[in-house]
């Protein structure tokens, strides 16, 4: 897949109309049409002048994939931070990773330019998640948007990104391939072939790597535990069972997933591996 950015021009406001309605419209999918779209035009119209206000020197970007635009990436750049305006993609485009690519590189920048890197995401939008996985950390909230920034972890960003295929561990040395959250880390962000015991192929994402905490009510040690989540095609899905999954040179490892249904144009597998023990 080949995502590039181009800076928008007259020739693209028709695109970003239909982009707002694609990203907008399930909104409104309970009104007529002839009703729906008059509003979601409105609220195209209020969205353009408030950026335009708030962040006058913004880049408007247009995402172009494999020579298809596919969506829109609103930076804004001062002295004094990097913000994240909005980043859309028309829904055919979601699910594949795109996102996580963008905001690795973004995050990347902000490092390099030693400035802070700053969005805010409406509460309950599923995009949170790929925040807070990219290393964005809440800073304060209205009760309609939380504010983040990008907190310290860089190793995880750079792993979300799918910059690092294989890292060093704190140790120096390479993490081998098992079934660990070490290794695990250093897959998140990239893809993977996955198959079942009938023989059902698919590609997934791993999208998360998150360690499994302990209830404070019980006395037990979490060891290696750990969650991952997967993103695949809403077609077809692979059963609850164990299966075989396959990152690029390294051998096959069997793993249980469930799914765990559609989750913004994709289907969402989980993977829990719980190593608790009671304390010595």
């Amino acid at each position: 897949m080949n995502i590039d950015l181009k800076v928008a021009g007259s020739e693209d406001e028709s695109f970003l109309t239909e982009l707002f309605f694609d990203v907008r419209g399930p909104d409104f999918a309970a009104l007529p049409p002839e009703v729906a779209r008059p509003l979601i035009a409105m609220q195209q119209r209020a969205q353009l002048q408030a950026y335009a206000e708030q962040f006058p020197a913004a880049v408007n970007e247009i995402v172009w994939i494999d020579g298809q635009r596919a969506g829109r990436f609103l930076v804004s750049s001062t002295g004094e931070e990097i913000r994240l305006v909005d980043v859309a993609l028309l829904s055919r485009f979601r699910g594949q990773g795109v996102g996580t690519k963008l905001l690795g590189d973004l995050c990347r920048r902000a490092r390099a330019e030693k400035l802070p890197l700053r969005l805010s995401v409406h509460a309950g939008n599923p995009a949170y998640r790929l925040y807070a996985r990219m290393g964005f950390v809440p800073t304060g909230s209205d009760s309609v948007y939380i504010a983040m920034e990008l907190g310290e972890e860089i190793e995880a960003i750079l792993a979300s990104a799918g910059e690092t295929a294989r890292r060093e561990s704190a140790s120096g040395a390479v993490v081998e391939p098992g079934l660990t959250q070490a290794y695990f880390r250093t897959l998140q962000g990239r893809r993977v072939q996955a198959r079942s015991l009938g023989g059902v192929q698919v590609e997934l994402l791993v999208s998360l790597v998150e360690p499994l905490m302990a209830s404070r009510r019980q006395p037990v040690e979490m060891g290696d535990s750990f969650r991952v989540e997967f993103l695949g095609p809403l077609e077809p899905v692979l059963p609850s069972e164990t299966i075989e999954i396959t990152a690029a040179g390294d051998a096959p490892q069997a793993v249980f997933v469930s799914p765990l249904g559609p989750d913004d144009g994709a289907m969402q597998y989980e993977s829990i591996f719980n190593r608790a023990h009671l304390p010595s």
